[in-house]
């Protein structure tokens, strides 16, 4: 009797030979997934049901077996059998805990009778395609408590905040109101000088930011001279 390592070699040389074609896998974040409390909790199973052991559930047209079994003393918890006529582990009686459907397919199937792998299975820890797979169930959990966490410490800073921000908009709310008053104050005595003397005059005070450099001093002396001549001239 031939030995696994040369059965694999075999294999891999007829796959080389291009006579046989490599087995694709389908990551599970990919496939639609049923799961046993989300069944039970849509579908409660009845006492009738738990006397008898087993139940039965239609979901997209297919009829899914649900089984019972006792754990330990107490303990019952409900199982899928797998609805593939070719699975060797529902011919045995043995029950999975949720069942995939590929891509386009129409029935389901538990992962071990589907060419399906988990996405840190089919590519390295660095792989940039790694990265980019839907996260596990387990990833997703996770995500989920450490946002609420972080809601609830937002959450906890923002009541104690809340006074000291409430004074901080005051102020400001004041003193864009005293400001925009000033404004408003400026605006209305620039109008009633320009209609009581008609023209305004103002005088911006000599700073080192508009003070004016000796370029334009020189051109401003020009145009006075060029300005002279003209009216001497006339």
């Amino acid at each position: 009797m031939r030995s696994l390592a040369q059965r694999k070699h075999s294999i891999d040389n007829l796959r080389n030979a291009g006579m046989l074609r490599p087995r694709r896998h389908v990551s599970i974040e990919n496939c639609d997934r049923i799961d046993v409390p989300e069944l039970v909790a849509a579908q409660p199973a009845s006492d009738e049901e738990k006397e008898r052991g087993y139940a039965v559930r239609i979901v997209d047209g297919q009829r899914f077996l649900l089984k019972r079994k006792q754990r330990w003393r107490g303990a019952w918890w409900w199982f899928l059998l797998c609805a593939n006529l070719s699975c060797r582990r529902a011919l045995t009686g043995r029950g999975v805990e949720y069942v995939l459907r590929l891509p386009g397919a129409k029935d389901f199937g538990c992962r071990h009778c589907l060419p399906v792998t988990w996405a840190s299975r089919r590519y390295k820890s660095r792989s940039p395609a790694r990265a980019r797979g839907t996260p596990t169930h387990r990833a997703l959990v996770r995500l989920a408590r450490e946002r609420r966490r972080h809601e609830r410490a937002v959450r906890r800073v923002d009541r104690l905040l809340a006074p000291e921000v409430e004074k901080i908009r005051q102020k400001r709310a004041e003193a864009e109101t005293v400001e925009r008053e000033r404004n408003t104050e400026l605006a209305r005595a620039m109008i009633r000088s320009v209609a009581e003397h008609g023209t305004v005059e103002v005088e911006v005070p000599v700073t080192p930011a508009n003070r004016p450099s000796r370029g334009s001093r020189r051109c401003a002396a020009k145009r006075s001279g060029s300005a002279r001549r003209c009216s001497g001239a006339a």
